[in-house]
Formats: structure tokens, C-alpha cells, sequence
């Protein structure tokens, strides 16, 4: 739900490795108003909404890390905000992984009080 209560998000799961595709919508409280957002990257699992939209993981292009990217309530304005790989580039795969994929991020929460954001990766150790 949006932080002013009006919105309703969802997405498909998209493409894992690839710098476009997936979709994430957003439905008026009422039902109504159905939107399919635009959103730059390949938005490939999770979301979390911000006070100014949401905050969703992406890759820029396929084959690289996965970054941190915001958009507004609608997806306009949507723009890479972290670039993980400065964080995960760091590590080691864990044992038993063989990545498809040089990070894989699934997972983000964002803190109002810090303003903040926190992200799990799932190959890396």
C-alpha cells in the first residue's frame, strides 16, 4: 500500500538477467484506476514503497549487479539510486551456488525514521 493509503502496488516476477522487463502496477484503493508502471531496468523481484513512490531492484543492463532504483507514485521519474555491485562485487559466492547472475538481490526494506534502505542478495557470502 502507498503511504498515503490511496494505492494499492503489485508485480509479476520479469525476467532475472536482463537490463528490461517486468511489471509492476498499481490499483486506486477503490479498485479502480488500474495503472501499469513504466519503469526503467529489468525489475526482476521485489519492491517496497518510499514517502515519494517506490523503491524497487533492477538491473541496468543484463549480465551486471542489480541497483537500487525509485520512481514516483505513477513511475515517473524512475532513476538508479545505489548500484549494488560497489556493496556485493565485495563477496564470494556461497558454497553450493552456481550464479546465473553476477548478484541477485530478492529482497528490500526501506526505514522512514533513517531514511534508509536494506537488501538481501542470495548467492554471496
Amino acid at each position: 500500500m502507498s503511504f498515503d493509503g490511496n494505492f494499492v502496488y503489485g508485480r509479476d516476477v520479469g525476467p532475472f538477467n536482463a537490463g528490461t522487463g517486468g511489471t509492476v502496477y498499481r490499483v486506486g484503493m477503490d479498485g479502480s484506476g488500474e495503472m501499469k508502471l513504466t519503469l526503467t531496468g529489468g525489475s526482476h523481484h521485489d519492491f517496497t514503497v518510499i514517502p515519494t513512490g517506490i523503491a524497487y531492484i533492477a538491473k541496468p543492463a543484463a549480465g551486471v549487479c542489480d541497483s537500487i532504483y525509485v520512481a514516483g507514485p505513477d513511475g515517473s521519474g524512475s532513476k538508479a539510486l545505489v548500484d549494488l555491485d560497489v556493496v556485493f562485487g565485495k563477496f564470494a559466492l556461497g558454497p553450493g551456488v552456481q550464479a546465473q547472475e553476477k548478484c541477485h538481490v530478492n529482497a528490500i526494506r526501506y526505514y522512514k525514521d533513517t531514511d534508509s534502505f536494506s537488501v538481501s542478495e542470495c548467492e554471496k557470502h
